[in-house]
């Protein structure tokens, strides 16, 4: 826990793929199928989303976001 936040180390594997071990997903409340949205964060590290107000705006907004699998 880092300032009252979960946070997690991955590697991306040579395929660019981000492979959460269960453990981590049960932490962090998360599912496979679940869509983690990348959010601009502080310089430290990458930030995901999966829910709260900035995943309400993103499915809110009129524009296009990319997705990748």
């Amino acid at each position: 826990m880092y300032k009252k936040r979960l946070y997690c180390w991955l590697k991306i594997n040579t395929e660019g793929i981000l492979k959460l071990p269960g453990r981590t997903m049960k932490s962090f409340a998360i599912k496979p199928g679940d869509r983690l949205l990348s959010i601009r964060g502080s310089n430290v590290a990458q930030v995901f989303a999966v829910k709260g107000p900035i995943i309400t705006a993103a499915l809110e907004y009129k524009g296009m976001i990319d997705e990748y699998y």
